[in-house]
């Protein structure tokens, strides 16, 4: 399916999203210390009430971050596959 985070772009949180590139890699850190690794393979910019981002694709396993961009009026989008 397709897990979806939406943060503030702000110290703490996303800030640091928009430095993210295409083939980037993460881990998500759940509390039983479980960590799955993804790779970033898409980044756009979207209006802000576009919610196809959110669309599950069941043929993937995916994460999409979601922040605001240009004083709220867009959405930063990032998604990216478990490795």
């Amino acid at each position: 399916g397709n897990f979806c985070i939406a943060g503030h772009n702000k110290a703490g949180v996303f800030e640091k999203l928009a430095e993210m590139d295409v083939g980037d890699t993460f881990t998500i850190i759940e509390p039983n210390l479980t960590e799955t690794k993804y790779q970033v393979t898409e980044i756009y910019s979207s209006e802000a009430d576009n919610l196809k981002c959110l669309m599950q694709d069941d043929e993937k396993i995916e994460i999409t971050l979601v922040t605001c961009e240009n004083a709220s009026t867009t959405r930063l989008i990032v998604k990216a596959e478990e490795m």
